[in-house]
């Protein structure tokens, strides 16, 4: 009997995405990036369900791919265990295609060595400029090759990662349209400066309060150990918003002014980080289940790979 979670339709291209757990929060955003209706990634947490054998699903998928991305870092070509086993199942299968083809896609995170198998592909190091419009156009050459998609999808592929871009800019004009009525209906009455700066408090604190409500539906898909670091970010990039609302308003230092452009450039940043969290709202809600309705097998699954220390990353501060 096949694997149950293996992908079968044909207008999908077929991505098996081979990685160390250590490697989790970027492969998470790798498959966020590729998932669409004719890019189907395979990533293990996503697509393995409880109760389902763990290592049939896995051969099952690298046998039903069409690419597989062998995600690397300094962490994982020495790492053993199942990523040098999907290394050698991903070997066997492109042992078998003929050459020239686009089968494994060696994907660097980080500078490191290439393992020997892997020496002969060229390898995309996603720590450079443009390395998603690299994968883009080796994804499309290898959709060309299978033959079994219309110019439509071809077309539909090709637009795979600017439609998140397009999808943000959407989110963040409609949200500062309307932070921009709100502020002129305010603006209209206030005839004192004591108004416009109660007025642009008020913008600043309706941001705030939409953005709170983004983080707290976006918690709701990750595991506790996942929603404890991202609390983390989300605390890091406030103390960062406030010093550089500060900066921003210390130019009319002494001024009346000042509680204006302050609350302003905190209302600024606020609307850019609500851009990024409804994109990631729109894409987790669309691809996952939330963490609460996850099978229990699948829950602890998730909070033992999260719980895992977080990998060495270039230019860290010792």
């Amino acid at each position: 009997m096949p694997p149950t979670n293996q992908v079968e339709s044909k207008s999908t291209l077929r991505v098996f995405l081979c990685h160390s757990s250590t490697d989790k929060d970027f492969v998470r955003k790798l498959y966020d990036l590729l998932k669409s209706s004719i890019v189907e990634p395979w990533l293990d947490e996503r697509n393995i369900l409880g109760g389902q054998d763990w290592d049939m699903e896995i051969r099952g998928a690298v046998k039903g791919s069409d690419v597989v991305l062998v995600c690397l870092s300094r962490s994982s070509v020495t790492k053993e265990g199942y990523v040098q086993r999907e290394i050698r199942q991903a070997l066997d299968m492109a042992s078998e295609k003929p050459p020239g083809t686009i089968f494994i896609i060696p994907i660097r995170i980080e500078p490191c060595d290439l393992p020997e198998p892997l020496s002969k592909w060229q390898a995309i190091n996603f720590y450079e400029p443009g390395a998603e419009e690299l994968l883009r156009k080796s994804l499309l050459t290898r959709a060309r090759s299978l033959g079994r998609y219309s110019n439509a999808d071809i077309e539909q592929l090709a637009d795979t990662f600017s439609n998140r871009a397009q999808a943000a800019q959407e989110l963040g004009s409609s949200y500062a349209m309307e932070a921009k009525s709100l502020r002129d209906i305010a603006f209209s009455g206030a005839m004192t400066q004591g108004a416009m700066n109660q007025a642009a408090a008020e913008a600043s604190y309706r941001a705030d309060h939409r953005l709170q409500t983004l983080v707290d539906a976006v918690k709701e898909y990750y595991s506790p150990p996942r929603r404890a670091q991202f609390d983390n970010v989300q605390k890091a990039w406030e103390t960062y918003r406030k010093a550089d609302a500060r900066m921003a308003a210390g130019e009319y230092k002494g001024g009346s002014i000042v509680p204006l452009m302050y609350c302003s450039a905190l209302e600024s940043a606020t609307i850019a980080r609500i851009v990024e969290l409804e994109t990631e709202l729109k894409l987790l809600s669309g691809r996952q289940i939330k963490f609460k309705d996850l099978p229990r097998e699948l829950q602890n699954s998730l909070i033992e790979t999260d719980s895992a220390p977080e990998p060495r990353l270039p230019n860290e501060d010792s």
